[in-house]
């Protein structure tokens, strides 16, 4: 297993890795309905870590997406700079790397299902989906 998939992409049963910006306040109100989770939520912010062009490919395909589909087409960065540009798979990794603002965010990875959070409170569905909390 290479280095950054080890640290990075490496799933356990009872963990959420969420992949989020601080700044954007979507992802913060994403990030406080995942930890009302009983399992660890493994918080990635791209304000703080750099994704090589590698892993975001990993994301990708993790989501079972096309590149473009985790490009955020409503950014004021994409609308500014890429909207009608068109850029070949390679080109859109390399881009996405040096400005992951332009990420779809929050991303969900988990052993039971990755995914973009489209509402925070899907990640409430999810909770009650996966992690059910087991009475006596």
């Amino acid at each position: 297993m290479v280095w950054y998939k080890k640290i990075f992409m490496e799933k356990h049963s009872k963990e959420i890795k969420l992949i989020t910006h601080h700044k954007k306040s979507f992802d913060k109100k994403a990030m406080g309905y995942a930890k009302l989770t009983p399992n660890a939520v493994q918080e990635v912010n791209l304000d703080e870590t750099k994704l090589t062009p590698r892993m975001i490919k990993e994301i990708v395909d993790e989501l079972g997406i096309e590149i473009n589909d985790i490009v955020d087409r409503d950014s004021d960065l994409f609308k500014n700079e890429y909207e009608g540009v068109d850029l070949s798979k390679d080109d859109w990794l390399k881009v996405l790397s040096e400005k992951s603002e332009l990420l779809k965010t929050p991303i969900v990875l988990s052993n039971n299902e990755s995914f973009i959070v489209d509402t925070p409170s899907r990640l409430l569905e999810f909770r009650e989906k996966y992690f059910k909390t087991e009475t006596k």
